[in-house]
């Protein structure tokens, strides 16, 4: 049972460095449940004995007693490159300006809540926010804010005299050079006319000849095509004739052709209209916060939340304490329409190790099965239907 593990030997644990539940589980001997542990720790950071880290540890935050926050920088190697960049430059820097810093920056200084602590001063009616590493105190950090404000408003002043001088000083004029650049003169060969009219001459009566040379070539090619293919009896009407029905015959083909592709377009057309059958729309499903869920279920039962686990989006395991009876419970939370027997027997088996009553809380109903078996083989688990508000 949670009663089992006294508070005091965890904390002793605890004292002896920043730690996480396996790391105490192991060195209590095995003798301790993470779950039960991380309730127990819970406890004490409540009571102010111990504090928690943001900075994790395969996935675990580190618990320590405030006396040794400054031993978190031995565990800077589980820290991002990014992170640890800032971390660096706050170290030696002690206080940065907030609106001074680039982005990436910014947010860095707002994940390393174990280092990076934010306060504000008053400058000119506003407000102007600002990082202390944390071993500078906020008394010591406020006039190193104040002196960093101050210097970058006279910054600021002074930019815009340089800025003038820098815009008067090359106002001389200048000699005025020619340029290098000319316009371009067309470029004129003088021939004697003479030349050009000879010229023009001898281009045409070589067009000239080399026409009369393929329209004989064409007129001999004719000619032999019509020795090889007409029999010499036949005239030349009727060649005309059959020319003719040749010419009709291609056109009909192809006309043919045509509408046998268009017959085939309107088929394939039609298929495809047939087969376009309109969908039925999908109900979209209501989104919501599945552990605000849990956390407004549990609070309308008077209970507390000691400390949860995320299986996974629609999974939770947490350990509540109902306060009238100081009775911790295991509670199994899970997002799913319905719940079977197989979803039941894993919940209340681990409960009953633990010696503790068992809750199983759900936004969907029980099989058939389900309820059959909960008065009987599941008499020792409560399930209670948990409802999504729209």
């Amino acid at each position: 049972m949670l009663q089992n593990i006294p508070k005091e030997k965890i904390l002793e644990v605890v004292k002896q460095g920043p730690t996480f539940p396996a790391k105490i589980a192991k060195q209590l001997g095995g003798g301790g449940d993470t779950m039960l542990i991380g309730a127990i720790l819970s406890t004490l950071i409540s009571t102010g004995d111990i504090k928690v880290s943001t900075l994790k540890v395969g996935g675990s935050p580190l618990y320590y007693v405030p006396e040794q926050e400054s031993k978190l920088e031995d565990f800077l190697s589980y820290m991002n490159e990014k992170d640890k960049r800032v971390f660096i430059l706050l170290k030696a820097q002690k206080v940065l300006q907030d609106s001074a810093q680039d982005p990436l920056t910014r947010v860095s200084l707002r994940t390393i809540k174990d280092f990076a602590k934010s306060f504000e001063i008053d400058y000119q009616g506003q407000k102007v926010l600002f990082w202390r590493f944390y071993s500078l105190s906020k008394e010591d950090a406020v006039p190193i804010a104040k002196k960093v404000v101050i210097e970058a408003k006279q910054v600021e002043t002074e930019t815009p005299v340089v800025k003038e001088a820098m815009v008067k000083e090359p106002v001389q004029k200048s000699e005025h050079k020619p340029s290098l650049i000319m316009d371009p003169k067309p470029v004129v060969i003088e021939t004697p006319i003479a030349t050009q009219i000879e010229t023009t001459r001898v281009h045409a009566e070589e067009k000239h000849v080399h026409t009369e040379k393929k329209h004989v070539e064409h007129v001999d090619i004719v000619q032999q095509v019509l020795e090889d293919k007409v029999p010499q009896n036949v005239s030349s009407e009727k060649i005309h004739e059959k020319h003719e029905h040749h010419e009709k015959s291609e056109k009909a083909e192809h006309h043919e052709h045509a509408e046998k592709e268009q017959d085939g377009k309107e088929h394939e057309k039609h298929k495809t209209n047939a087969a376009k059958v309109p969908k039925t729309p999908k109900v979209p499903k209501v989104e919501y916060d599945f552990f605000e869920v849990i956390l407004n279920h549990v609070a309308s039962k008077r209970l507390d939340v000691i400390s949860k686990e995320k299986i996974k989006k629609t999974e939770y395991d947490l350990i509540l304490k109902n306060h009238e009876n100081n009775e911790y419970i295991y509670c199994k939370a899970k997002d799913k329409d319905t719940i079977s027997e197989g979803d039941l027997a894993p919940a209340l088996i681990f409960a009953q190790n633990k010696k503790m009553p068992c809750l199983f809380l759900s936004t969907g109903t029980l099989s058939q099965r389900a309820e059959s078996m909960i008065h009987k083989e599941f008499s020792g688990l409560t399930f209670e239907h948990m409802t999504v508000s729209q």
